[in-house]
């Protein structure tokens, strides 16, 4: 109840009055915050358009997901599954950059990827170092080359730089969700 309290008293001032009308909502672990989702869709009351990615494996286990069948776009216009989310690596490091911290083997990334392409789950990958970006192609080539469809995968936060590596995000057909980056103050 406080969860969609406050989406129905924070929403028209945070996003709606700033024209945002469509987002991405990454539930945390709690069951509780796509119910109450799922309760404001039922009474009309949703404020804006929502595609949902929980997180993998942290919110819920990818099995959990394939038993249910859950697929991309199941929903309506204004609550929709979007998929799932992976965190690839995770390090940042303060002020100076980035560091390895990767989360997935090349073997156990691709076989979550290739899991997902066979379920019909577009995947939203949190990179933020070249290794993981690396690894993140390497693996999206080989799960689609295991199982062929069409869904256009999105890596997060970290913008490739090297020109071999754009063009190889964009024949992968790639979305990039940028961040930009962190500037040392004064």
């Amino acid at each position: 109840e406080a969860y969609k309290r406050s989406i129905r008293r924070h929403f028209k001032d945070w996003f709606l009055a700033k024209g945002l009308t469509s987002m991405t909502t990454i539930p945390n672990d709690s069951p509780g915050q796509f119910q109450a989702l799922q309760e404001l869709q039922r009474e009309g009351a949703m404020p804006a358009r929502l595609r949902v990615y929980p997180i993998i494996p942290h919110s819920l286990p990818l099995s959990s997901v394939e038993i249910l069948g859950l697929q991309t776009g199941l929903g309506d216009g204004m609550l929709r599954f979007g998929g799932v989310k992976l965190f690839v690596d995770n390090g940042w490091d303060g002020m100076s950059g980035s560091r390895s911290d990767l989360k997935w083997t090349r073997e156990g990334l691709t076989d979550a990827l290739t899991r997902c392409q066979r379920a019909g789950l577009q995947v939203i990958m949190h990179v933020v170092t070249a290794e993981g970006m690396a690894l993140t192609l390497d693996c999206i080539e080989a799960a689609r080359q295991a199982a062929p469809r069409a869904l256009r995968h999105r890596i997060d936060h970290l913008t490739p730089t090297d020109l071999a590596q754009i063009r190889r995000v964009r024949s992968l057909d790639v979305t990039l969700g940028i961040t930009a980056p962190r500037v040392a103050p004064g």
